[in-house]
């Protein structure tokens, strides 16, 4: 029998045709054209159900009205109470699925908050509120903590903080372990941890900025709630500040010759510091570094050679940890390390626009062995007024920094003051010197600046505070000490906060407390205007020029 060769074709290509036909219809595309789609994904049902009890299971199924995806949902879930079980997540069409490596913890109410973690495949909409609670026990749990947070220092709410509930017991340790429930702040620092069993409970708050659930507190703003929480009821716990304390024990990291001189390393930033030689008849010459958290102490001991030098460290940090210790200092007398160049800079920087009694200051890159006498001098419409260097630069107790006194009574406006010290007036610790130093300076025209003053209340004559005026990006330009009736004078037109520190326990500092003996920060305060439009920040005030902001009234009572 002999085939239709053309006949087979035909019918091929027609089964082909079908085929193709068939697939085509049979594949499901979205849509083009037509109105844009800004409904979101409606969440329908889900396996669990909601509030579903004594569930079984390692597999969480939710469905939605349309197809969806999803957007950086490892970030966006919260499930809570914290699990140390890992998932998978897959899309088919319009359900979401979660595979858990192992089935949940049975007698657990679990809470899945999915946040923004779905959007429809279309516009990326958004799919709002969904949660599910379910139990792997015969009940839900049903308590719920409410309250806020805020940026102490600058007096504004940071979103999306972590809140951390852990079970109150004597080997808790925040900054090491994860916390039993948590939930995330929302844009107006809001915060609501629900489902919760009673128990007795600890409460943080922080940024988590690598999202691993455990405070670093080196980098991460946090804060708690200072009272263990009995929770046996709903309970709403007052605004819980954040703010930036480093609590791990403060080290000594290393201690070793370093090119000429001698390097201390610390593990943190210190807020109070003193070495000294144990041999008073010997000065110890060093330089902080607060970036680096390090002192360099300089080989002013030539006559030393190989051998050492006892010094004692006495350091603290903010939080209250101390050191008192000391060590043998030796340097390497044969380095051939080049000495870092001897620099300065001047606060306000010349030339400037002053204020009568506004504070100069000069600040250098090594301590500052001597000076020379009688080799300093002020200008004042080609009147010099000449001054003993010793007296007129007050130095700190590292000789870096130099308050600058001077005569300005006959400075007038429209007149210069120009600050002159000499060349090689300056000569530090390692020998060398500085080129001639000129600073000029103008006072300020009141016609060109504005006055900012008001009153603190509920703040009594034995009380300790700091009012402070800042630029809006929270800088410091100036502050005052313990006045009620404060005024701040000759202030350049701009953007500022006015921000009141208490030191209520009166030790001379403002203290950010202690996350490990859950002693809370000392109260911060800031100016809000009483009529702020809801978008509007309410803490700037507009100064401009010539003006006088009056009855700027921080109420520290509340």
């Amino acid at each position: 029998m002999r085939l239709n060769y053309t006949l087979v074709f035909k019918r091929g290509m027609l089964l082909l045709l079908v085929s193709v036909l068939f697939y085509g219809c049979a594949q499901q595309f979205m849509p083009t054209g037509g109105p844009i789609d800004r409904d979101p994904p409606l969440f329908m049902s889900s396996t669990p159900a909601d509030q579903e009890v004594n569930v079984k299971t390692k597999r969480i199924q939710l469905r939605f009205n349309e197809f969806i995806k999803e957007e950086k949902l490892k970030e966006q879930l919260i499930i809570s109470p914290s699990i140390e079980n890992p998932y998978t997540s897959s899309i088919r069409r319009n359900e979401l699925i979660l595979e858990f490596e192992n089935e949940l913890d049975t007698g657990i109410t679990y809470t899945m908050d999915f946040r923004a973690g779905i959007v429809d495949i279309t516009e990326g909409n958004v799919a709002e509120n969904v949660r599910i609670t379910f139990s792997t026990g015969r009940y839900i749990d049903s308590l719920e903590i409410r309250g806020n947070t805020v940026d102490l220092m600058r007096g504004m709410v940071i979103p999306n903080l972590t809140v951390g509930l852990y079970l109150d017991s004597d080997t808790l340790n925040p900054y090491r372990m994860k916390p039993r429930y948590f939930t995330k702040t929302d844009s107006a620092g809001n915060f609501r941890l629900r489902s919760l069993t009673p128990s007795t409970y600890q409460l943080y708050v922080w940024q988590d900025k690598n999202d691993n659930l455990i405070i670093n507190s080196k980098d991460e703003k946090h804060g708690y709630y200072p009272d263990k929480i009995e929770l046996k009821e709903n309970t709403n716990v007052v605004k819980v500040p954040i703010v930036m304390q480093h609590t791990d024990t403060l080290v000594l990291n290393s201690a070793r010759q370093s090119g000429r001189d001698f390097v201390l390393r610390f593990n943190k930033k210190l807020a109070n510091f003193q070495l000294q030689a144990e041999d008073t008849t010997k000065t110890i010459y060093y330089l902080y570094n607060n970036t680096d958290q390090a002192f360099r102490i300089y080989n002013t001991f030539p006559e030393m050679g190989k051998d050492s030098i006892q010094v004692r460290y006495q350091v603290s940090d903010s939080v209250g940890f101390s050191l008192d210790s000391t060590i043998y200092v030796s340097f390497n007398q044969d380095s051939r390390a080049e000495k870092d160049a001897l620099e300065w800079r001047s606060i306000p920087t010349g030339p400037a626009k002053i204020r009568r009694n506004e504070p100069v200051v000069l600040k250098f890159t090594k301590p500052i062995l001597k000076t020379r006498v009688d080799s300093i001098y002020s200008e004042i419409d080609s009147v010099f007024t000449y001054y003993d260097l010793n007296e007129t630069l007050v130095f700190d107790k590292t000789r870096t920094e130099a308050q600058v006194n001077f005569n300005r009574d006959s400075l007038t406006l429209g007149k210069t003051l120009t600050y002159v010290i000499p060349d090689k007036g300056i000569i530090s610790v390692e020998g060398d010197t500085l080129e001639r130093i000129l600073i000029t300076f103008d006072l300020r025209d009141p016609k060109d600046y504005g006055t900012i003053k008001g009153t603190v209340r509920n703040m009594g004559e034995e009380d300790q505070f700091w009012v402070q005026l800042l630029t809006d990006r929270g800088e410091l330009r100036r502050e005052l000490k313990n006045q009620i009736d404060y005024s701040f004078e000759l202030v350049e037109p701009g953007s500022y906060m006015i921000r009141i520190l208490h030191d209520v326990n009166k030790d001379g500092k403002w203290n950010p407390g202690n996350g490990w003996k859950r002693e809370a920060p000392e109260p911060i305060y800031f100016y809000k205007k009483p009529n702020a439009e809801p978008k509007e920040d309410a803490r700037l005030l507009v100064l401009r020029a010539n003006w006088e902001l009056t009855d700027i009234n921080i109420n520290t009572g509340n």
